[in-house]
């Protein structure tokens, strides 16, 4: 706990920078933070129109994939990936299919 403050400061960081790069092009939209709050931002959530962007998402991963940065088409409840739940989105991935 001793270090709390100072990992969500670079996590926020993390997700400055990638806001920064591509909140301004068309078809990517950013998980907004709640008026009042703040979030740890954790994880950098985002979507992407496919029609607006010229690009999928799967291809947004591939690229970061490239770079050696870890990407998901969806994420699952943290509860679900403790308890061992099934979670369609993370199962598809791993065995290596493409979900679109």
């Amino acid at each position: 706990m001793e270090v709390l403050d100072e990992r969500v400061e670079q996590r926020r960081a993390v997700f400055g920078r990638y806001y920064e790069a591509l909140s301004g092009l068309p078809g990517v939209a950013f998980m907004p933070e709640l008026e009042g709050n703040k979030s740890n931002r954790w994880l950098t959530a985002l979507t992407v129109d496919p029609e607006k962007a010229g690009v999928s998402h799967l291809d947004i991963i591939e690229a970061l994939g490239a770079k050696n940065i870890e990407a998901w088409p969806g994420v699952c409840r943290m509860s679900c990936s403790f308890m061992g739940c099934a979670c369609p989105l993370v199962r598809v991935w791993r065995r290596g299919s493409r979900i679109g």
